[in-house]
């Protein structure tokens, strides 16, 4: 498979199949048809995640920049953290009001080990109302473990998290 930077600045007519590894081929049609010089320039077949790409040398070359920038693993930096006396609920429901501005709306995990998302869905959005200090990173409280799943974006955002949560712990002792 031929990296974007192999291909000539031209206006030649060429054709190259993408095997995409991380990302659906439907996402990427879309998000590559502004590119397109005609609209049946990319064609996506998402069983065998394909991608086609039928255009100048030129515009073929940015729409591979564009996949090789896109179509890659997601970091994610996960912790369990053990809130030992302290309300898993309660820290819980702290910290997704720094993920979303929403109080309430943890998931949680019962003694069965199944997640309840009955009052949430996964939370990673900031709801329209400005960046939060914890944006992008998922809270889960774990009930039978006493303890907060952490699914951060960066490294930095899960030490920040682990140390709310020492803040927390803490001040649920006094």
């Amino acid at each position: 498979q031929k990296k974007a930077a192999e291909f000539p600045e031209s206006d030649a007519p060429v054709l190259v199949k993408v095997k995409l590894q991380h990302v659906m081929p439907s996402e990427l049609v879309q998000a590559l048809s502004g590119l397109a010089k005609s609209p049946g320039a990319i064609m996506g077949i998402d069983h065998a995640r394909m991608l086609y790409l039928r255009d100048s040398a030129l515009n073929v070359k940015r729409m591979l920049e564009i996949i090789e920038d896109t179509d890659v693993i997601k970091e994610t930096h996960e912790a369990v953290i053990p809130v030992g006396n302290a309300s898993v609920k309660e820290i819980a429901n702290h910290l997704n009001q720094l993920v979303s501005g929403t109080p309430n709306t943890a998931p949680t995990s019962s003694t069965s080990g199944r997640t309840n998302r009955s009052t949430s869905s996964r939370i990673n959005t900031t709801r329209n109302r400005g960046p939060f200090i914890l944006s992008g990173t998922s809270i889960v409280a774990c009930e039978s473990a006493n303890s907060i799943l952490v699914v951060a974006p960066t490294e930095a955002k899960l030490e920040l998290a682990k140390s709310l949560i020492e803040k927390l712990k803490s001040n649920a002792k006094e």
